[in-house]
């Protein structure tokens, strides 16, 4: 199917668009965020002193003596599901035991939590605290790129860094993040929730007369009614 002009001169206005945007930069507090990644930076040591004093890592390190790696989830994995013979949910590609932080949740154990907060602290720390850092101006302004042109779906995307791609289920590493930025002076953030934009811009493609009256009519909730009828409530 050939792109239609309209198609065209949404994609070149949208990144030109973008490009403004890039240009402009978001004012980033620098105080703030060097003192947020001083902050994790101090969290992560007391965290691995912790873990290194548990039983766990001692038995970690009898196993494997000199190649013992805490940041190793392989070698976690098997002192977990094989030595300590703790319940193995799921496995990897090679059949190893998983130690995702979903299975080492499963595990209920506080070495596993802490382990589990370590590896967000340092994530946090080290690809988006400082990678923020890295690429602030000299006024303080973060640049990062914005693409219609990689996404297959035209969906927009990021980098230099990923601004799309911050953290936000864990709270408190959200909040390290998402505290570093500050509005220009008189003027202030502002969120704008498109709920169910896809799905309801496919109404002004296919004009399904009842997906239509679902998304348009009040008391009306496509995703409600559809979580009813699996649960036959």
């Amino acid at each position: 199917m050939k792109p239609t002009k309209e198609a065209v001169r949404l994609l070149f206005e949208g990144s030109k668009t973008f490009a403004d945007m890039e240009a402009a930069g978001i004012k980033i507090n620098v105080e703030k965020l060097k003192g947020n990644i001083a902050q994790a930076e101090s969290e992560i040591v007391i965290l691995e002193q912790e873990l290194r004093k548990d039983s766990i890592w001692h038995a970690w390190k009898r196993k494997y003596a000199d190649t013992a790696k805490l940041g190793s989830r392989e070698q976690l994995g098997s002192m977990l599901f094989e030595d300590m013979g703790l319940p193995c949910y799921e496995r990897t590609e090679t059949g190893l035991p998983s130690a995702d932080a979903t299975a080492l949740a499963k595990t209920g154990l506080p070495f596993c939590a802490k382990y589990v907060e370590l590896e967000h602290l340092r994530k946090t720390c080290n690809t988006f605290l400082k990678g923020i850092l890295h690429a602030l101006d000299p006024e303080g302004y973060l640049h990062p790129f914005f693409h219609l042109h990689k996404a297959v779906s035209y969906r927009s995307s990021s980098s230099g860094p990923n601004f799309q791609n911050f953290p936000a289920r864990n709270p408190k590493m959200a909040k390290m993040i998402r505290e570093c930025f500050i509005p220009r002076p008189g003027r202030r953030f502002a969120e704008i929730d498109f709920s169910g934009a896809e799905v309801k811009v496919s109404c002004c493609y296919h004009k399904d007369p009842r997906m239509i009256d679902e998304f348009t009519s009040p008391g009306k909730d496509p995703h409600r009614d559809k979580a009813a009828e699996l649960f036959f409530y």
